[in-house]
């Protein structure tokens, strides 16, 4: 069985702050470090540490791409389906933490060029009963033609519909599993699930069951 994970590949770029500077001010701060990410990337990054056969499907930039790639190989994703584009950088989280808390600035960059085209070459080789797997961090067009193209194959489709936006017309028809955290369930039904009853009722409301 073969698992296609479609999404975004990220560098996290993360320093840590005595408190957020004001407008035009200019502070110290310590523990700069960079972390590969990306809600795509990590699924891939999970799936290859469970011992799945992975296919990450996905842009990279100039900046950082070769490093987020060499990443997911060393987990065992495969990165065929992994384009690196010249002109633009990866996909960029500047994250600054304060006493715990974080501040995020994402420029989705290569994420913002995903095509048709890659989904269709990547799928090539999918049939029935290997999986696709998608979140909120590409264009929902592009979510909404590989969980179309995925159906058609006769895979199982899985959508983690994070981070929580309102959904293109033709999502939810093409997604087997619908899989919200806490947060995005309520963004979707109404219901925040924190008690024992909450979920059924959430799930009742959920998207496509009105």
């Amino acid at each position: 069985m073969k698992i296609y994970v479609v999404g975004s590949l990220n560098m996290d770029l993360v320093i840590r702050a005595p408190y957020m500077p004001e407008n035009g001010v200019t502070i110290s701060g310590e523990g700069f470090m960079t972390n590969p990410g990306g809600k795509g990337a990590n699924q891939a990054t999970a799936i290859g540490k469970l011992g799945g056969e992975a296919y990450m499907v996905g842009c990279v930039g100039e900046a950082f791409g070769d490093e987020l790639k060499e990443t997911l190989k060393g987990w065992g994703v495969r990165v065929d389906y992994v384009e690196k584009l010249e002109g633009v950088s990866s996909g960029i989280a500047v994250i600054v933490v304060v006493d715990g808390d974080n501040r995020i600035i994402l420029d989705a960059g290569a994420n913002g060029r995903v095509r048709e085209t890659l989904i269709d070459r990547a799928l090539e080789g999918a049939g029935a009963g290997d999986y696709l797997v998608c979140q909120l961090e590409i264009s929902q067009e592009i979510v909404r033609y590989a969980l179309r193209k995925a159906r058609q194959k006769g895979m199982v489709t899985v959508l983690n519909p994070a981070p929580a936006a309102e959904l293109l017309p033709g999502i939810l028809e093409n997604c087997d599993y619908f899989m919200p955290n806490q947060s995005e369930a309520e963004f979707y039904t109404g219901i925040s699930p924190r008690t024992k009853r909450a979920p059924k009722n959430a799930r009742r409301r959920s998207p496509g069951r009105e």
